[in-house]
């Protein structure tokens, strides 16, 4: 059996401390590049912390014209959202989360092709 809770708590734990919270309704401006995070399976990737309330509506928005990005939101509780592209015809990620427990979230963008490096924007709206 597969344990994933545990897993996600150590994640948010450790990159609460290593990382920037991304603050609501400010457009943040990334890049994905030599030096960030890495692992096999993703490629490069950036990670920002979420501190929301239960029941509170999310909506993060990515885009890039350099790189084809996934969103990966992750709770404390286990619970993952992953969006690829938002809209047929676009490889710009879109996500919309009723969030249904309190606590940290951990948002990683990545690409969806691990080898893809280039600039990106991100914004987080909440009710």
């Amino acid at each position: 059996m597969r344990c994933t809770v545990p897993l996600i708590l150590s994640l948010l734990a450790i990159s609460a401390q290593a990382i920037t919270p991304l603050p609501p309704d400010e457009t943040v401006t990334g890049s994905l590049a030599s030096g960030d995070l890495w692992s096999p399976a993703l490629g490069l990737h950036d990670e920002f912390t979420v501190e929301r309330q239960m029941g509170q509506i999310l909506v993060i928005a990515a885009s890039s014209e350099a790189v084809d990005l996934v969103l990966e939101l992750h709770s404390a509780g286990g619970r993952r959202w992953i969006n690829d592209d938002a809209h047929p015809g676009t490889v710009n990620p879109r996500l919309e989360v009723t969030l249904p427990e309190p606590g940290p979230l951990l948002l990683r963008v990545r690409p969806f092709l691990p080898q893809e490096t280039g600039d990106y924007t991100l914004r987080l709206t909440a009710d």
